[in-house]
């Protein structure tokens, strides 16, 4: 049989994970009680095929759910293979046969095996493949149904994907509509993000002031400056602060994980920036050193960096840092942790002047690139030489 052409387009694609299917985190109580229940299930199973008579009553209701699912999987084209899969699973049929107990279990996986194969994306060939080996009933119908699931993830998928850019022509005045039918019922539904973006305008306001020689060569404020400022604002957002913008609820768990990225990679160009002042560019220019230093400053800070600097400079057969030195080094980095420290400071300002310059839509913020100069060895030494000189009254 052919295959179906939805899921050839999506199999050439390789895009087959837009939605997935639900799953729990392995440590949560949903996950553990969804594997004993379904654990328990499957065992039930197992004990009714291995009766003797056999007891098919649960495994025809499993045939009926893998029917549904099959058809939910064919389009208005298949109507042959319609008109067959209700001959051959006709459920009543299967129910005088289990009666009559000559039911073929492996005569109708078989044909399952056959039509799945036909309507699957190319992907999904080996995980088809793969069933015809199984002999086991309760492992077969297992694997059927995974390997169903995934197929219908794939056509959700496809859909989604042909619907797209129709859904994009209505997508701004749906959503326009929307949240002018939510300002008529409760005006004050978004008292929050007119407040945060107020103060987006405000700072954009007194920055573009400031940079202006004069006041008559002050200009309109950049709409994709604000939004830039106020989204900047939710990688700092204090978790105390309760008026979270409404309209960034949804994506508050994505913004609060950024900004505990942000904090982290601050912490790594502020490590990194202390002890190439301390060490010299020298020790950096050795191969893997960088890397190894960024591992140890997460897992433990001050000794752990002293161990890798002083690693480092006995490769290179070069004259040990002074105590002094080393003392000195380990200090600022235990301070780095304090509020407001102006070595974090300083690398926080850096990236956010490079993020305010991005243009909303079209370019997207890598914090790694954003700081590259810092992480990566500080191989600009123009930059370097302004940092140490920030750096002396530290």
């Amino acid at each position: 049989a052919s295959k179906s052409p939805a899921l050839l387009q999506t199999g050439k694609k390789k895009r087959l994970h837009h939605t997935a299917l639900k799953c729990f985190p392995l440590c949560s109580l949903e996950s553990r009680v969804t594997q004993i229940v379904h654990r328990a299930f499957w065992d039930s199973l197992q004990e009714q095929l291995t009766c003797d008579p056999p007891n098919y009553n649960h495994a025809v209701i499993l045939l009926q759910e893998v029917k549904t699912m099959l058809q939910s999987l064919l389009l208005p084209g298949h109507v042959r293979l319609r008109s067959e899969m209700d001959e051959v699973l006709d459920m009543e049929l299967i129910q005088q046969q289990v009666d009559h107990g000559v039911l073929d279990l492996h005569r109708l996986a078989g044909y399952i095996i056959n039509t799945m194969a036909s309507l699957c994306a190319p992907v999904r060939d080996p995980e088809v493949g793969a069933l015809r080996n199984l002999k086991e009933p309760v492992e077969l119908l297992r694997e059927i149904f995974r390997v169903l699931g995934l197929m219908k993830t794939d056509m959700v998928n496809f859909t989604i994907q042909s619907l797209r850019p129709h859904l994009l022509q209505q997508a701004a005045q749906y959503e326009r509509a929307k949240f002018q039918q939510i300002l008529d019922k409760q005006p004050a539904s978004l008292d929050n993000t007119t407040a945060w973006l107020q103060a987006a305008a405000s700072e954009e306001a007194s920055a573009v002031s400031a940079r202006s020689p004069s006041p008559d060569s002050i200009g309109p404020v950049s709409t994709s400056a604000i939004l830039n400022r106020a989204y900047i604002r939710l990688l700092h957002w204090d978790p105390q602060d309760h008026r979270y913008p409404e309209t960034a609820l949804m994506d508050r768990a994505r913004m609060d994980a950024l900004g505990r990225r942000l904090r982290t990679l601050v912490l790594e160009a502020s490590v990194l920036l202390l002890t190439s002042t301390q060490c010299g560019v020298a020790v950096f220019s050795q191969q893997g050193f960088v890397g190894k230093l960024r591992q140890a400053e997460v897992l433990g800070l001050g000794e752990t960096v002293l161990q890798q600097v002083t690693e480092a400079q006995r490769g290179q057969g070069g004259a040990q840092l002074p105590q002094e030195s080393l003392d000195l080094l380990k200090g600022q980095i235990s301070e780095l942790w304090k509020h407001n420290n102006p070595v974090c400071m300083l690398i926080g300002e850096a990236w956010r002047n490079d993020a305010l310059k991005l243009k909303c839509g079209r370019d997207r913020i890598n914090l790694n690139v954003k700081f590259k100069f810092s992480i990566c060895g500080l191989q600009n030494s123009n930059q370097l030489c302004l940092y140490k000189q920030l750096l002396q009254s530290y």
